[in-house]
């Protein structure tokens, strides 16, 4: 069926260089509903400093989801290169996105979790979490090859209900240590902050020392809380990494 996007691009300049920041407003069945929301949107806060032709109507066959979409999604290209991150389409191959899970995995775990679990990974393991309605997800693309994904949402857990959780955060093992995992983290966290969270959080293996170091030099915190699991016989902990951030309303 037809559906109408709803777009809005500007030019951004930040820590990574100038570059064009896009987010997602809204998915219409009709060209006027999409043409109401601009004239709401264009007296808002971080949108009323830009000229109308920042805002732009894609029309596109597609299966609209049966969920609301939500005002917050951002989609970046990085000057200077071919990566783009963005929100997870309809058309993407989950099967290539659970392929970022399961490789990342086996490299990230390698000498924490047991082989025996690492090697009994099926392909497709978590095709099935990328539609998760109370999920929202990202991939890194790469001259148009999926590289990384991450997932985040409110937060799973009732001690920490006002908190944003970054799930999940991968990326294939040839493309780590060159910065992407950087940006996907950046924006990721960006998600959050725009659906208004001050402060996000995230697991990690207490054992993976890697990630750990990797989550410290992005400003996060070991924080209180510990998850205790059990892999193939092995006890494994889980401790809780935390962000301090600020909200960006739209």
């Amino acid at each position: 069926m037809k559906a109408f996007i709803l777009w809005h691009s500007h030019e951004e300049n930040d820590d990574y260089g100038i570059h064009d920041e896009v987010k997602l407003l809204g998915v219409f069945s009709t060209l006027e509903k999409a043409n109401e929301s601009i004239d709401v949107f264009k007296d808002k806060e971080g949108f009323k400093d830009y000229p109308l032709d920042c805002f732009t109507v894609e029309e596109r066959d597609m299966d609209i989801p049966n969920r609301t979409w939500t005002e917050g999604f951002v989609s970046v290209r990085y000057a200077g290169s071919d990566v783009v991150i963005r929100p997870v389409r309809a058309d993407d191959d989950r099967e290539e996105i659970s392929n970022i899970f399961e490789q990342s995995w086996k490299m990230a775990y390698e000498g924490i979790v047991p082989e025996e679990y690492m090697s009994s990974i099926p392909a497709g393991e978590w095709a099935g979490n990328i539609d998760d309605p109370d999920w929202k997800h990202i991939v890194c693309e790469l001259d148009g090859k999926l590289i990384g994904t991450a997932s985040v949402c409110r937060s799973r857990f009732e001690e920490y209900p006002d908190a944003g959780e970054i799930v999940s955060i991968y990326m294939l093992p040839e493309y780590t240590g060159k910065g992407y995992g950087k940006m996907l983290l950046n924006e990721a966290s960006k998600v959050l902050k725009y659906y208004g969270f001050n402060e996000i959080f995230l697991w990690v293996l207490e054992d993976n020392k890697n990630a750990r170091r990797f989550y410290e030099s992005q400003g996060f915190s070991l924080a209180d809380g510990t998850l205790d699991l059990t892999i193939c016989g092995k006890p494994l902990k889980e401790v809780r990494y935390v962000k301090k951030t600020v909200s960006v309303e739209i």
